[in-house]
């Protein structure tokens, strides 16, 4: 009778991991996806903000021809808005990709220790603890270095123009 229960227990178990495994499967394409998604529309956006920005000194080059009426100041002003706006946008990719990488981590935990992933910020060198320069999230620094270096390279051109 206990040998029952004892198989009946690891039949259970060995089903709960299955689905776990699963389940972390799915939300791992999922994690993939969104972070493709996230850096392609990061650097589109950034790309975008450069090139609106940057017309007015371009224009020689590239043989275009910007109406007279139109003050060369606009497009650094459009870039800094088209930026803030960007970096909203950048911030929202990064919290949908943060939530779907802390239910994957989630799920995680719900396995037995041996077959959980070993986290970076949890390593150890002698005395030296690398958790805080690894938990700080990439997918909000970069973004925001890129977009605040244009809105201040914006900003030098409205002042200087």
């Amino acid at each position: 009778m206990e040998k029952k229960k004892v198989k009946r227990a690891n039949q259970q178990d060995n089903e709960k991991l299955e689905w776990i495994v699963s389940l972390m499967s799915v939300y791992l394409s999922e994690w993939e996806h969104r972070d493709t998604l996230f850096w392609s529309q990061i650097f589109k956006l950034f790309y975008g903000c450069a090139i609106i920005s940057f017309v007015p000194n371009l224009s020689g080059y590239l043989n275009l021809s910007i109406p007279r009426y139109v003050h060369s100041i606009v497009f650094p002003v459009i870039g800094i808005i088209f930026s803030l706006f960007s970096l909203y946008v950048t911030f929202g990719y990064a919290s949908r990709l943060k939530a779907s990488g802390d239910t994957y981590r989630k799920l995680m935990s719900e396995l037995p220790k041996e077959f959980r992933q070993e986290k970076v910020c949890e390593l150890q060198y002698g005395n030296i603890e690398y958790g805080k320069l690894f938990s700080a999230r990439l997918g909000i620094i970069l973004p925001s270095i890129m977009f605040l270096s244009l809105i201040t390279i914006n900003l030098i051109i409205i002042i200087y123009s």
